[in-house]
């Protein structure tokens, strides 16, 4: 596609230059070239068109006959013949070209012309509330060990990972979620539904058909889940048993998404260890 629009745009190239006041002769290099590119374009992208490789060959710049008494004028009528011929082949060759063009465009299927045309860098946006930062925190640390970081992960009450200085705080927000697509973490708790701003961000989400991934603290149980998300949706409880292979998931699915290169499992397993237990001691110290 991108090839048959770079030859269209050659093409109307050829016919500016040819539409400039040229000699017969000065110019006749020129049209040499315009005439070679003009055989090479049809033999690439129309090499069953026949037609227009005889019509270009006999496209002639000089008259039939000449005698001694031929004066310069009937060169330079001849030659400015040969030169609106090319022309009017160029602009057909353009329009065979377009149709090919429009062909290949009708016969991508929507969603691949959606992928190409609309393709958005991944981003993942954690929704939360403030006050649950600590565990935030200790999460976003865990993300960055498998080697993601401020590039692709956005948390209001993190340094580093928030609102820019200077920024527009909604219109900040409003920009991941046209801008990326999300894949949104919600660390649900109490403190959570006990949010305007946390719930907004829900909302968002569930009308732009967001990728997610629950998260549970541990004062918060799946019964508890209200709004937009399906409480019977497989979810990650922070102090449950299954963490780790919950979490190992997770962490496949980010790798792959990001393609990042994978962690050693000896090492993740510590990192979820530590985690674990930073999780178990804010808890207790709640």
């Amino acid at each position: 596609m991108k090839n048959i629009s770079t030859a269209i745009t050659e093409c109307n190239k050829f016919i500016e230059k040819l539409n400039t006041h040229i000699s017969y002769e000065s110019d006749n290099q020129l049209i040499t070239d315009i005439e070679y590119k003009v055989k090479k374009t049809i033999k690439t992208f129309l090499p069953d068109s026949e037609d227009l490789l005889l019509r270009l060959d006999s496209i002639s710049f000089a008259p039939d006959m000449v005698t001694l008494d031929d004066s310069d004028n009937i060169f330079q009528e001849s030659f400015n013949k040969g030169i609106q011929d090319l022309i009017a082949l160029i602009q057909l060759l353009i329009e065979e070209l377009q149709e090919q063009e429009d062909e290949q465009l009708a016969s991508t299927t929507p969603e691949s012309v959606t992928t190409l045309l609309d393709k958005k860098p991944f981003k993942i946006f954690i929704s939360h509330s403030s006050k649950n930062e600590k565990y935030v925190k200790a999460f976003v640390e865990l993300l960055e060990s498998i080697g993601l970081n401020e590039k692709h992960i956005f948390c209001s009450s993190l340094p580093g990972y928030n609102v820019p200085l200077g920024e527009n705080i909604y219109k900040y927000l409003r920009k991941q979620f046209t801008d990326y697509s999300l894949h949104l973490i919600l660390i649900l708790s109490k403190d959570y539904y006990s949010s305007p701003a946390s719930l907004n961000e829900m909302g968002a989400g569930w009308v732009l058909q967001t990728k997610s991934t629950v998260l549970l603290l541990p004062d918060f149980d799946f019964s508890d889940i209200k709004g937009t998300i399906d409480s019977h949706r497989i979810g990650i409880k922070l102090d449950n048993d299954d963490l780790l292979p919950r979490l190992s998931e997770l962490r496949d699915q980010l790798i792959e998404t990001f393609n990042l290169n994978k962690i050693n499992e000896a090492k993740w397993n510590r990192y979820v260890k530590n985690f674990s237990e930073e999780i178990r001691r804010l808890q207790a110290d709640k």
